[in-house]
């Protein structure tokens, strides 16, 4: 008869043990992703490639992270074009506030004519690191 107040022992044990084996699971998975890097951050701009009054290629900057001007290329197929300079604040041309970034607002016009039928991409270097900022196919005239 003294048995009776010993029957739910093996079952509280049970319980305790799968409750220990879940805890230590997920503290060791914890554990494993907290050493894990952080992801690369990407760049963060956002950049429109237009033609001008004279159909060169330009870029605009309309937000995000300011893209250094010096490591900037404008590839239209293979061929890179230069960015040409202009007064600051000419309606066609180039605006941009001589801190050497592509930033909010302002853009560059390249040597390029805007020929339909090729590859235009836009490579930059920016916070996240360099990388293709626009990739975009004109389209035939």
């Amino acid at each position: 008869m003294g048995r009776h107040h010993d029957a739910g022992v093996s079952e509280i044990i049970g319980t305790m043990l799968l409750i220990g084996f879940s805890v230590a699971f997920f503290a060791i998975v914890g554990l494993q992703v907290q050493k894990l890097p952080p992801p690369d951050t990407s760049p963060q701009v956002d950049l429109r490639v237009f033609g001008n009054s004279t159909n060169h290629v330009m870029v605009a900057s309309l937000g995000g992270d300011g893209v250094p001007l010096a490591t900037m290329e404008v590839l239209l197929d293979d061929t890179t074009c230069a960015l040409t300079q202009g007064p600051a604040d000419d309606a066609d041309g180039t605006r941009e506030d001589g801190n050497g970034l592509l930033e909010t607002g302002e853009r560059v016009v390249t040597s390029c004519a805007m020929d339909g039928g090729r590859m235009l991409r836009v490579v930059g270097e920016t916070a996240g690191g360099r990388a293709v900022l626009v990739l975009a196919h004109l389209p035939g005239a």
